[in-house]
């Protein structure tokens, strides 16, 4: 089993550039000017987005490494990957014999 944190990422980043998305087209395509609601709900999506792309991969990371060591898994570290801040875990059972492909990964 591969657990990719890096996707987790991605959802801080996408509900970000949504936030920010909404904003620009209701004050430039629409013209109209925020309300102070609108405004500091946009301005909570955004801090939100911001905690979530720091904290949930670590959250999903650890829910997930709990679940998968009580059910007998182990990290494989030669086929475990990591570019950049984004890592691939991979887990085996220690059961079941895994070829050298996925080794090489």
């Amino acid at each position: 089993m591969i657990v990719d944190k890096g996707s987790y990422y991605m959802l801080g980043v996408g509900i970000g550039m949504l936030d920010l998305a909404f904003t620009i087209i209701w004050e430039q395509w629409l013209t109209k000017p925020l309300s102070k609601r609108v405004t500091s709900i946009f301005s909570r999506v955004a801090i939100g987005s911001v905690f979530l792309l720091f904290a949930l991969p670590h959250a999903i990371h650890y829910v997930a490494d709990q679940n998968l060591r009580a059910k007998d898994y182990t990290v494989c570290e030669a086929a475990c990957h990591q570019w950049l801040f984004v890592r691939n875990i991979v887990y085996v059972q220690e059961t079941i014999e895994y070829s050298e492909s996925l080794k090489n990964k």
